[in-house]
């Protein structure tokens, strides 16, 4: 191999972005770092598939952050250890409510999960006793069904006792 070879051709498109940032040390759009990592890298045509995952990766990524927008109202992305988030919150009112959404939103979803947990717990117990109940029922039926079977049991020996003579007797009467 000789000098000529392309040192970034086997790193990863993000790895071409960080040291494209922290060559140039000033945040730039997310499409030019993808054409300056395009050309690093020596690919000449950019298929759209490969443009949109590198900013998926670049994103997903942590490295960058969102820090400013340019005169057009693209974004700016830079490093994220090179800014300083009380920097970041002064003038960027679309990060401070995108904040406060997010953690509304995460509170409401963390109360709804609460009381859905609770709900469950109390369907639960709820489902528990009238488990118990339904078995008390059910051991007073079969009790009942004891004693009928004793009664049964009584009213058939008197029918083999029953004499229809002794009524004939009262019918006299």
């Amino acid at each position: 191999m000789g000098k000529d070879r392309n040192i970034y051709e086997d790193m990863s498109m993000v790895n071409v972005a960080l040291k494209i940032l922290e060559e140039t040390k000033k945040p730039d759009t997310i499409v030019n770092l993808a054409a300056e990592v395009f050309k690093r890298k020596g690919i000449e045509k950019v298929d759209p598939q490969d443009y949109i995952q590198f900013e998926i990766d670049f994103m997903l990524s942590g490295y960058f952050i969102c820090c400013a927008e340019d005169k057009e109202g693209t974004r700016l992305w830079d490093l994220k250890y090179r800014q300083n988030s009380k920097l970041l919150n002064q003038d960027k009112t679309y990060i401070d409510v995108v904040d406060e959404v997010f953690s509304e939103d995460a509170l409401k979803y963390e109360m709804q999960e609460e009381l859905l947990a609770q709900d469950d717990e109390e369907v639960l117990d709820e489902d528990e006793e009238e488990a118990d109940d339904d078995d008390a029922i059910y051991d007073a039926i079969e009790e009942d069904e004891e004693d009928y079977d004793d009664f049964e049991d009584l009213s058939d020996e008197d029918d083999e006792d029953y004499d229809e003579d002794e009524d004939d007797e009262f019918d006299d009467l």
